[in-house]
């Protein structure tokens, strides 16, 4: 478990690539909070109740399926578009095997 680093991400995946990587919870939770100005001040509570909730899913099929739903939340509301991909592109594409 470590933070989403690309050197801690690449050495994982050359030397363990069979190994399952995770994101520590404080550090992915600060590095997001980080974005917040990139919606309305008044949606930032919900946006991040949203995170809380998909993070306490409790097995992969779950997860995969909460953060396609949630995605599609996000993207119906013009002002959540730019933080639902990066989002998407920082803490799910990246890190998530297929």
């Amino acid at each position: 478990m470590a933070d989403g680093g690309k050197g801690i991400t690449t050495a994982q995946q050359v030397e363990f690539p069979n190994c399952r990587r995770l994101m520590c919870w404080p550090h992915a939770i600060r590095k997001i909070r980080q974005h917040r100005k990139m919606i309305p001040t008044e949606k930032w509570h919900g946006v991040e109740r949203d995170i809380y909730t998909l993070q306490l899913s409790f097995n992969d099929e779950i997860f995969q399926k909460g953060s396609s739903l949630l995605l599609t939340k996000w993207r119906s509301d013009p002002t959540l578009f730019m933080f639902s991909n990066y989002f998407e592109q920082t803490w799910l594409s990246i890190h998530i095997k297929k």
